[in-house]
C-alpha cells in the first residue's frame, strides 16, 4: 500500500480514540506524546496493546503470513485454528489495523512491520522460542534442530535449495498449525507432519502422498507436486480447501465422501487427469470447482447434486464432451465456464440450474444445439457463445417460441455471438427474442444489414459490429446506445456512415485546437460532476494504445491496482466517449459528492496516456443534467474555436468509446496536531472512489492465480 506513514499512523490513532470520552482521549494522547514522531511503531503499538488475545493472534497471523490474501480463504484457515475470525477482523478494521478491499485483506507496510517486530521481541536471540517465523535465515536456522519444539505455530519459507533438514523437522513442532513453503528443493519422499497442522501450503511438495495423520487440516495447497492421490480422503472432516493444480501424476481424483466440509477444489493443469470419483458430485458444501486445462479429461461426472455450487470451470479441457445431468434444483448464483471444450449439447436437466446467471461456451466448435429452455432460466443474464460456428442458424428455431411479455420474456442482458457465421435472419431473431439486451457482440459475422427492429431494443447500450466485412446498412439505433464499434466494417454505405454521425449530437459546446502545452483538457465544475461527452482527434502518430487519465483538484481518479482500459488508435483516428460510462453508479455519486462539497469550483483535467497531444478536442454538455452555468472551459494557452469546422469528421478512420477501468482512493486529510483532535472542527471531505467491479466482463482466457501465491480467484 502506498499511504504515507503519517497518514496511516493518524488513522490508527483516530480509530483507537473513537467512542471514548474526553478523559480517555487526554490519557491516550498523553501516552502518544511520550513517543516522539520518529518512533512510529511505538505509536502503532498502543493500538495493538489494546486488543484482546483473539484479535492479537489474528493480527500477528496476518502480519506474518496473510497480508494481501483473500479474506474468505484466511477466515476458513483461522476459524480452523479455533479463532473467532469474523469478529476479530471487524475489530482490526475498526482500529484501522487492516482493511478489506475487493475481498482481500490489506495491511500497511508499517503496521505489518510492527506486527513482525512484536513476534521478534518474543525471543530476540532464540528463533526457536518465537511463535512465528517468516524470515529466510531464521527458518533455516531452526530446521536442522531435532529437538521437540512447543513454541512455533507458523512457518513461511520462500525459495530454498537442498538444506540440512531432518525428515521429521516439522513433526517435532508440536504446535505448528501454519506451514507455507515455496520452491523448496528437498530430496526426501516421506515428510511426517504435526497433527495440529491446519494449513499445509507447499508448492513443489516432494512426496507422492498426503500424510494420513492430518485430522485437523483445513486447507491443502500442494501445487506442482508429484502427488498421485491413490487413496480416498478419509479422516479429513475439517478440510474446506484443496488445490492440486499442475500435479501431473494425478490420473484419478479419489473418493471425498468423508470430506463433507469441502468448499473449494482446484485442479487446473492436471494434464493426466481422466476421471473424478462420483462422490465429488454430491458434496453439500462445495461452492467452487475449477479444473481448467485438464487436456485428457473426456468426462466430468454422470450426475451432480451440488446445492451450494457458485462457480464451475472446465475451460480449455479440449476433449471434454459431456456435461453431467443435474439432480435436483441448484438455486445458488452460479457461473459456469466451458470455454474451448468439446461439448456438443447441454442436457435437458440444465433447466434445473435455476441460479445460473453466467454461461461461457466460447469456442465450443462442436456445440450445435442450445435448448430454448436455457433462455427461460430466471437469472441468466450473460451468455457467451462466440466462436461456435454450428450455432449460427440455431436461433431460427426460436422464432416466435420465446415469450416477449414483460413478465415472462428472457432476462438475457449480455450476448456474445461473434465468429458464428450469423446471417441477416439470425440477427433478426436475436433482436426480437431478447428485448432486454444491454450488450450485444456480433462481431466477425456475415450479415449484410442490421434489422430495423433494433430500434425497439430500448435497453441496448453497447453494440459491437467490428470485422463484419459484409455489413452495409445500419438503421437508426435506439437512443440508449452509447457505444458502437464498427472497426473494419469496410462495406458500410455512405448513407449509413452519415446516419451514424447524425446520431452524434450537434456536438461541441466547446472545442479547441490543442497546443503543445498544456497536454490536458482543462475545465472547471461546481454543484455536481458534469455530465459530458468528449472527443479527441489525433494527428500524426503511430498505431498504438491510448488511455485517459482523470484528475480532480490535482487528485488522481485512476486505480493503483488496475490500469485503465486502453484502445488502439492511429493517425487521424477519433476517440468519442460519454464520461458517464467511465463510472459505476456508486462512483458517479462519489464524484458528485466531491464536486458538491463547499459549492466551489473544482478543476477537472483529462489527458491522454501515454502523453499524446491530440490536435483537437471537444466537449458536449448534456444540458438536461448539467447547467452551463456550472461548467467553465479554461482558455489559457488554448486557442478557442467556435466549432464551425467539422472537417475532422472526414478524417475519421475509427471511433471508439474509451472507458476508464478503475479508480484509486485519495487519502483523508491527516490531523497534524493530536491535541486538536479534541476540539470540534469541520473536517475536509474525503474524495474516495471504489474500484469498479469488472468481474462480469472478465475474460477467462488465462488460468486464475491460486491461493498461496496471490489468492486471486474467479
Amino acid at each position: 500500500m502506498a499511504n504515507h506513514p503519517k497518514e496511516s499512523t493518524t488513522k490508527v490513532i483516530g480509530s483507537n480514540l473513537i467512542y471514548k470520552n474526553l478523559e480517555e482521549w487526554k490519557s491516550a494522547l498523553d501516552k502518544y506524546e511520550k513517543n516522539p514522531p520518529k518512533d512510529i511503531q511505538s505509536v502503532l503499538r498502543v493500538s495493538y496493546d489494546s486488543l484482546e488475545g483473539n484479535e492479537k493472534d489474528i493480527f500477528l497471523d496476518i502480519a506474518c503470513f496473510f497480508n494481501g490474501k483473500k479474506w474468505e480463504y484466511v477466515k476458513n484457515v483461522l476459524d480452523g485454528c479455533g479463532m473467532f475470525t469474523e469478529d476479530g477482523i471487524r475489530i482490526l478494521v475498526d482500529k484501522s489495523l487492516v482493511t478489506i478491499k475487493d475481498g482481500y485483506l490489506r495491511m500497511h507496510d508499517l503496521i505489518q512491520n510492527m506486527g513482525r517486530e512484536i513476534v521478534k521481541q518474543e525471543a530476540p536471540k532464540e528463533v526457536r522460542d518465537r511463535s512465528r517465523l517468516w524470515f529466510h535465515e531464521d527458518v533455516l536456522e531452526l530446521l536442522p534442530d531435532d529437538k521437540e519444539n512447543k513454541k512455533i505455530e507458523g512457518i513461511k519459507l520462500v525459495q530454498c535449495e537442498e538444506h540440512d533438514w531432518t525428515d521429521n523437522a516439522f513433526e517435532k513442532m508440536k504446535k505448528l498449525r501454519i506451514l507455507i513453503l515455496r520452491n523448496t528443493n528437498l530430496s526426501c519422499r516421506t515428510i511426517p507432519q504435526p497433527e495440529q497442522l491446519r494449513l499445509l501450503d507447499w508448492k513443489g511438495y516432494p512426496s507422492n502422498s498426503i500424510p494420513s495423520n492430518l485430522k485437523k487440516i483445513v486447507a491443502l495447497s500442494l501445487r506442482h507436486s508429484p502427488l498421485m492421490l491413490e487413496k480416498p480422503f478419509q479422516n479429513f472432516e475439517h478440510l474446506t480447501y484443496m488445490n492440486f493444480s499442475h500435479c501431473e501424476s494425478i490420473t484419478h481424483f479419489p473418493n471425498v465422501s468423508e470430506a463433507q466440509c469441502l468448499r473449494k477444489l482446484i485442479l487446473n493443469g492436471c494434464i493426466n487427469l481422466v476421471r473424478f470419483d462420483e462422490s465429488v458430485g454430491f458434496l453439500p458444501n462445495l461452492t467452487y470447482l475449477r479444473a481448467s486445462k485438464c487436456t485428457k479429461l473426456r468426462k466430468f461426472l454422470s450426475r451432480i447434486c451440488l446445492p451450494s455450487l457458485e462457480h464451475l470451470s472446465f475451460n480449455w479441457c479440449r476433449i471434454l464432451g459431456l456435461f453431467p445431468d443435474i439432480v435436483g434444483k441448484m438455486d445458488k448464483p452460479l457461473k459456469i465456464c466451458l470455454k474451448a471444450t468439446a461439448i456438443q449439447e447441454l442436457p435437458d436437466s440444465f433447466v434445473d440450474l435455476v441460479g445460473l446467471h453466467y454461461l461461457d461456451l466460447t469456442s465450443c466448435e462442436k456445440l450445435g444445439y442450445l435448448p430454448s429452455s436455457l433462455f427461460m432460466l430466471p437469472n441468466l443474464v450473460t451468455l457467451k457463445v462466440g466462436g461456435c460456428p454450428q450455432l449460427g442458424g440455431s436461433f431460427a428455431r426460436f422464432r416466435g417460441s420465446l415469450p416477449t411479455t414483460a413478465e415472462s420474456r428472457p432476462s438475457l442482458e449480455t450476448l456474445h455471438f461473434s465468429h458464428a457465421s450469423l446471417r441477416d435472419e439470425d440477427l433478426h431473431v436475436i433482436m426480437q427474442s431478447f428485448p432486454s439486451l444491454e450488450v450485444l457482440d456480433v462481431s466477425s459475422n456475415n450479415f449484410v444489414s442490421i434489422p430495423a427492429c433494433i430500434h425497439e431494443s430500448s435497453y441496448l447500450t453497447s453494440l459491437d459490429l467490428s470485422y463484419c466485412l459484409n455489413l452495409q446498412e445500419i438503421p437508426k439505433l435506439p437512443s440508449s446506445v452509447r457505444k458502437v464499434d464498427v472497426r473494419h466494417c469496410n462495406s458500410l454505405s455512405a448513407s449509413t456512415t452519415s446516419m451514424l454521425w447524425s446520431q452524434i449530437p450537434e456536438w461541441w459546446d466547446h472545442c479547441t485546437r490543442w497546443k503543445h502545452n498544456p497536454s490536458y483538457l482543462n475545465l472547471k465544475a461546481r454543484g455536481k460532476f458534469p455530465a459530458v461527452a468528449l472527443a479527441f482527434v489525433f494527428g500524426e502518430m503511430n498505431y498504438q494504445s491510448v488511455g485517459l487519465h482523470l484528475s480532480i483538484d490535482y487528485g488522481d481518479v485512476n486505480s493503483a491496482y488496475q490500469p485503465s482500459h486502453n484502445f488502439r488508435v492511429a493517425e487521424n483516428h477519433v476517440l468519442l466517449c460519454d464520461l458517464r460510462l467511465w463510472f459505476s453508479d456508486e462512483e458517479w455519486k462519489r464524484l458528485d459528492a466531491h464536486v458538491e462539497h463547499g459549492n466551489t469550483w473544482k478543476t477537472v483535467k483529462v489527458r491522454c496516456v501515454p502523453d499524446i497531444i491530440p490536435v483537437h478536442w471537444g466537449v458536449y454538455v448534456y444540458k438536461e443534467e448539467t447547467s452551463m452555468e456550472d461548467i467553465q472551459f479554461q482558455e489559457r494557452e488554448l486557442t478557442y474555436q467556435s466549432c464551425p469546422d467539422r472537417s475532422w469528421k472526414k478524417r475519421l478512420s475509427s471511433a471508439e468509446k474509451l472507458a476508464i477501468a478503475s479508480f484509486s482512493e485519495s487519502l483523508q486529510t491527516v490531523v497534524k496536531n493530536l491535541k486538536r483532535l479534541m476540539a470540534p472542527r469541520e473536517e475536509e471531505q474525503c474524495f474516495c472512489l471504489m474500484q469498479h467491479d469488472r468481474d462480469k466482463d472478465k475474460d477467462e482466457d488465462e488460468d486464475e492465480e491460486e491461493e498461496g501465491e496471490s489468492d486471486i480467484e474467479a
